[in-house]
């Protein structure tokens, strides 16, 4: 079966994440650079591709999944994708890996505002042995099944000049109302904030990606911290 393309380790930037040194990019390794800054979405990682027999594949990590899935998280991504084959077929052929965050089962934070639960963040092309640039991702994405995906929300691309400006970025989610509240039916097992998980950022040419980088905010990492120490009380 053709390999999964191994997808590229992302850094922490500044002040985020837990401080391990060589996990992190200083800002000023990127100031000045033109960055793409996403909202950081809590979902699955995952994508899909074809592969020698030109069979539809859809896989989370490194790991491809059953037609259909054990994993009942996944079974309906791949229903949908299947039912769109053809059409993903004319965009992606054998030479393009769609990349994306599957958001259908809540993680640490609750989205009821989602465009749909699949949310593209990334295409690898086989042929270049690269990951496309924002601007090129969005040429086929235009052309995929109207209604399969959404891309993540960009919230600036260019250069930035201070940390600061990155901060500035990070409010309220776009894929959360003002009244997730209600809507949410165990308000215990998420984060009760309304700011979104935080920021991913790629450093790119016109054609594609150089680098790629996270900001996480501290008030969901702390969170992520207190509900892993009360599975562990609970003997989860």
């Amino acid at each position: 079966m053709m390999l999964i393309p191994d997808y590229p380790r992302t850094l922490h930037l500044g002040d985020s994440g837990a401080g391990n040194s060589k996990h992190h990019c200083q800002f000023s390794e990127v100031a000045g650079h033109h960055l793409v800054v996403e909202e950081k979405v809590d979902g699955s990682h995952c994508g899909l591709f074809f592969d020698e027999q030109a069979e539809l594949r859809v896989f989370t990590r490194n790991t491809v999944l059953e037609h259909p899935p054990r994993r009942h998280d996944f079974r309906l991504l791949d229903r949908l994708a299947h039912e769109q084959v053809n059409g993903l077929w004319e965009v992606l052929g054998d030479r393009y890996v769609l990349y994306g965050e599957w958001a259908h089962v809540t993680h640490s934070i609750y989205y009821d505002a989602l465009p749909g639960f699949f949310l593209e963040d990334d295409i690898f092309d086989r042929e270049r042995g690269r990951f496309l640039s924002t601007p090129r991702r969005a040429v086929l994405v235009a052309r995929l099944p109207p209604g399969f995906c959404e891309s993540v929300v960009v919230l600036h691309e260019g250069s930035v000049g201070a940390i600061e400006e990155l901060h500035s970025l990070v409010g309220a989610s776009n894929y959360k109302s003002s009244s997730w509240r209600e809507r949410c039916s165990d308000l215990r097992a998420v984060e009760d904030s309304e700011e979104m998980e935080g920021l991913y950022i790629k450093q790119e040419d016109p054609d594609f990606v150089l680098r790629r980088l996270k900001w996480v905010r501290r008030g969901f990492l702390d969170f992520i911290v207190s509900e892993a120490r009360a599975s562990d009380r609970r003997g989860e």
